[in-house]
């Protein structure tokens, strides 16, 4: 179990170094340069990737394609949620 977890610890960092630069310039544009709300979703990516490895098995295509469609997915569901709660304001 602690082995499998430090793979896929390992495989997070990589995804990280490989792709993160993509995922934060893709999310900052997303979001119109609002840089909380683009590393947030780049976290939720890379939370999603750790929940499901075998999402990025490279025979199910590529992994920077599923990385950004789930970037994109995150975006939408965050946008979509957003959109049906009242603004809260206060003084």
């Amino acid at each position: 179990m602690v082995e499998s977890a430090k793979l896929t610890d390992r495989l997070i960092r990589a995804l990280y170094a490989e792709h993160g630069a993509a995922l934060e310039a893709c999310a900052l544009s997303l979001t119109s340069g609002d840089l909380g709300r683009a590393q947030d979703a780049v976290q939720e990516v890379l939370v999603r990737a750790w929940r499901h490895p075998e999402a990025l098995d490279s025979s199910r295509g590529s992994t920077r394609g599923w990385l950004l469609r789930t970037l994109r997915n995150v975006l939408i569901d965050e946008w979509r949620a957003r959109s049906v709660r009242p603004e809260t304001i206060t003084d």
